[in-house]
């Protein structure tokens, strides 16, 4: 007696086929992360996860809607950082009557979205920390590494003198060791 065995999944039934794919974009589309379109839904963000894993289209879907919010929100902080100005109705009373006009709003450029910009697409030129060589190799630090506070006063009232010259070095030998 042989039987045909039939191909079972194990587990809950998947949810996706009752999950409406046009209110999922508009989601995405809209900036949500995995989580939060999962709490929507009333699913966890894994379910959402082994989706991705077992279809590759519904992934790429994904993908690509996170991909088109993105460019929304690169497309905006460049308006904001260069300026924009776009067409507006502006509606005031004068001298009892309602008037209409059509003006063009000008937003001038952001300093901050500037900052954000060029940070992010050009961090090597505008970064916050840059790095300075004060030209002090390893020897000089390895000569003075074990030096106590009496040897590092004298050594700095040299260098004062070296780098200030004689007139200034005077008052290098002023300064007092800490108590």
């Amino acid at each position: 007696m042989s039987r045909k065995k039939k191909n079972l999944t194990v587990g809950r039934p998947t949810k996706k086929s009752s999950i409406d794919l046009e209110q999922m974009k508009k989601l995405y589309l809209s900036g949500w992360s995995d989580a939060q379109v999962a709490q929507f839904f009333n699913i966890t963000q894994r379910t959402i996860d082994n989706w991705k894993q077992s279809d590759p289209k519904f992934f790429q879907s994904l993908k690509d809607w996170k991909l088109q919010a993105d460019e929304r929100v690169e497309r905006s902080l460049y308006e904001r950082a260069c300026g924009y100005s776009h067409p507006e109705e502006v509606i005031f009373q004068y001298q009892g009557n309602v008037v209409r006009a059509e003006t063009i709003k000008i937003y001038p450029p952001d300093p901050t979205s500037m900052i954000f910009w060029l940070k992010n697409r050009q961090p090597d030129k505008w970064k916050d920390k840059t790095e300075i060589d004060h030209g002090l190799q390893d020897s000089l630090l390895e000569k003075y590494k074990d030096s106590n506070a009496d040897d590092l006063l004298k050594a700095g009232r040299e260098l004062a003198k070296a780098v200030l010259g004689d007139s200034r070095g005077d008052k290098a030998q002023e300064v007092s060791k800490p108590s």
